[in-house]
């Protein structure tokens, strides 16, 4: 593990405290906050591009366009939050250092969220936001971390026109949380707990399959923490699938290009 990722392991455990207690209830759903929200976007964002705020139903939509633009370059990105919270501050972070890496602008969608919505609710939401994006997009990229990695995989796999590449991050392939590692590893993760994943993902996927294994556009891998994500990312890994590893590197429009 690099330097980099020991801190920020460290500092998990510490500030992520609360979530590991909560996570490891198995009644956790019932203590979600009903009116929980997304974060706002941070001040900061105004000052190095533009940012349009829309409406998709009853959640917000994200645009992002820095200033440094690569034209013709839209990046969808979805955040996680195990299918039961909504984006938080700390997402921000990922979408200035795609936006600075990539030159994309930026569309963060809010999805609808377990357990009030289920999968079909969520899937068609993602779904047209998608389509008008690749209506008008030359080239389209798909960007999540955590579970918005799945919904970036289920999203490739279902388009009629395929994203141009995926940048996933710590993606939870493994909805059912069956790989054996997951069990050898939870005690170690900072900031993740079984009983609370397995009742979102539950809760969010109702009657529907856990897992689909089929080949998806290249997909850059990027691993934030590596215990439980990693896990649970590795259990659906396909041969046919053309992943690649960024290590502690966010993705450069020119290398992936």
């Amino acid at each position: 593990m690099s330097v980099s990722m020991t801190l920020t392991a460290g500092a998990m455990w510490v500030s992520a405290r609360s979530v590991r207690r909560a996570l490891a209830r198995d009644d956790y759903l019932d203590t979600l906050d009903p009116d929980r929200w997304p974060a706002e976007p941070p001040a900061r964002l105004r000052r190095s591009g533009r940012v349009v705020v829309s409406r998709e139903g009853d959640l917000p939509v994200y645009r992002y366009e820095p200033a440094a633009r690569t034209p013709g370059l839209e990046l969808m990105y979805l955040p996680g939050g195990g299918l039961v919270n909504p984006l938080v501050a700390e997402h921000w972070w990922i979408v200035e250092r795609l936006a600075r890496a990539t030159g994309a602008a930026i569309t963060v969608v809010c999805y609808p969220l377990a357990p009030e919505r289920g999968a079909d609710h969520t899937l068609a939401v993602i779904d047209a936001r998608y389509e008008r994006l690749a209506a008008r997009a030359s080239r389209l990229w798909v960007a999540g971390d955590s579970a918005g990695g799945a919904l970036a995989v289920g999203l490739a796999l279902r388009a009629s026109r395929r994203p141009d590449a995926l940048v996933l991050f710590s993606p939870w392939l493994d909805l059912g949380l069956e790989n054996p590692a997951i069990a050898r590893r939870a005690r170690r993760d900072p900031s993740l707990r079984v009983p609370g994943l397995r009742a979102g993902a539950a809760a969010w996927a109702g009657e529907r399959g856990w897992t689909t294994r089929r080949s998806i556009p290249r997909a850059w891998i990027r691993p934030v923490c590596p215990r439980l994500c990693c896990s649970r990312a590795a259990a659906t890994s396909s041969s046919t699938t053309r992943w690649r590893s960024l290590g502690g590197r966010m993705p450069s429009e020119r290398r992936c290009a």
